[in-house]
């Protein structure tokens, strides 16, 4: 397991910011995840299985409440590697079973290649802006897998 306190404090905040909110539009629940590093790999999208895998076990306690959507805000990433690629195709494997969705929002140009390079953008839903999620989830909320921006 890696501590911050094996980094440097600069690379070390870069690795383990990340923020999350929860707020519902309609009576759907929306999760946004937002990495304040500037590169996403593996450390990175770790944050994010972790948040949905918490989520996951938090919601099969309390099964009444409706299964939130998640959105990754990837607005402050420049670089994205292999590593956080593939944990970033866990993670929406594990929502997907969760019976929910994995959006991703906000991609700088260099991400945006490497998905689409790799025809990632094929397999994850994209949108230019959070603002575009939340739109569609008001208004199609069952189509928010069809949909890429």
């Amino acid at each position: 397991m890696i501590t911050t306190s094996q980094f440097p404090a600069q690379v070390a905040q870069d690795y383990f910011q990340t923020s999350v909110q929860t707020f519902a539009v309609g009576n759907q629940r929306i999760i946004v995840i937002q990495p304040n590093g500037s590169k996403f790999d593996r450390f990175e999208a770790d944050q994010v299985l972790k948040t949905i895998d918490n989520y996951g076990a938090a919601h099969a306690l309390v099964e009444p409440d409706p299964i939130a959507r998640f959105l990754l805000d990837l607005r402050h990433a420049e670089l994205l590697d292999s590593g956080g690629l593939n944990t970033l195709v866990v993670a929406l494997k594990n929502a997907t079973a969760l019976g929910t969705t994995l959006s991703l929002c906000c991609l700088q140009d260099t991400v945006k290649l490497v998905f689409e390079i790799t025809r990632m953008d094929e397999v994850f839903t994209i949108f230019d802006r959070s603002e575009t999620f939340i739109t569609l989830i008001q208004t199609r909320p069952t189509q928010i897998e069809l949909v890429a921006a």
